[in-house]
This record gives C-alpha cells, structure tokens and sequence, in this order.
C-alpha cells in the first residue's frame, strides 16, 4: 500500500512539474525528432528582438484533483523577458551531434512579420535512440535555421533548481490563463 501510495504522489508531483506535457503545439516541429546529419545554420535569436515574436504554450495542470489543459499566448513582458533571456543564453551552448531527442514542454515562437514558427525547450537527448534516459539538452527549431540541440545553461545558482525546471515553470505561468483554457475535468 506504502508503494502505491508513494507511486501516486510521484505521478502527481510530475504532472504539477509538467512531465505529463503529451501533446505538441499544432503546427510546429516537435522536440521528438531525430537530428539530421547535415551541418545547421546558426539559429540567433540573440541578434533579433524579443518583440518581433509571439510566444506561445501548451500546458497541462493538475491542481486539487482537477485536471485543466491551457493552450494559447504568452503576453506577460516579463514572463517573455525571462524566457528570452534563458533562450538566447541557451544557444551560446556547445550543441550535442547526432543522436535524438524525447519530447518535453515547448515555446513556439513566431515571427509577426513572416509568420515563421520556432520550437524551444528542455527535453533529454539520446547518444543511442534505442537505450532510455540520457542528459537534458535544449533544442531549438525551424524551418529556416534547421535543428539545434544545445547542451544546457550551466547553473551557478542551487544545483536542485534546474534550468528546464525555471523554463517551464515560466511558460506555465504565462500561459496558465482564464482565457487560454482549453480543457478542464
């Protein structure tokens, strides 16, 4: 009893921490795909501007027992600041070769003038797609840059506080909204 008991908090404790995010935004690369073998172009979004783009989410919540999906824009500036900030940091990083990676929670975000969709976030990258488990990477992608797979942002801060952690609690924040609710049982 003791194990199943333990089971369910830990069950619940990853959907709260958003490790039941199972379903990708429409319309855009998802995080599981293998990387291609041919060379990328450098993805630079800490040469672009933060307002040229919308930010947008997915994110699944469980919270007394009710389970709610929220999907839709990030419009809090400081919330997008923050977001930013990590994802232009995050691409200074080495990036992995070859392998794969496993899904995880997105950032899509999209170029108001073009229309062009880009895929970030935190997910676990496979030197062997067949084994299970690996290190966290950040990939980022598009259709005109190609696909990206960084290592992570080396924390100075707390080694219990992760980067991946701080993400996606950010995008949960910004996206969890009355109005971007679009599922709730």
């Amino acid at each position: 009893m003791n194990k199943l008991l333990a089971a369910l908090l830990l069950s619940g404790t990853f959907l709260l921490s958003g490790c039941a995010r199972d379903l990708p935004l429409e319309s855009t690369i998802s995080l599981e795909t293998a990387l291609p073998t041919e060379p990328l172009e450098e993805i630079a979004f800490s040469d672009r501007n933060m307002d040229d783009f919308r930010f947008e989410s997915v994110c699944n919540v469980l919270e007394n027992g009710s389970y709610s999906r929220y999907s839709g824009e990030i419009i809090d500036e400081e919330i997008k600041s923050q977001l930013w900030e990590m994802l232009c940091e995050q691409e200074q990083m080495d990036t992995y070769q070859g392998g794969s990676w496993g899904g995880g929670m997105e950032l899509r975000l999209t170029d108001k003038k073009t229309g062009e969709s880009f895929t970030a976030g935190y997910t676990i990258w496979y030197a062997q797609p067949d084994h299970e488990g690996g290190p966290t990477c950040f990939v980022i992608s598009g259709s005109s840059c190609g696909i990206a797979c960084y290592y992570p942002i080396d924390e100075d801060t707390d080694p219990e506080i992760y980067a991946s952690d701080r993400f996606e609690a950010l995008l949960t924040e910004g996206v969890k909204r009355e109005e971007n609710l679009v599922h709730h049982e």
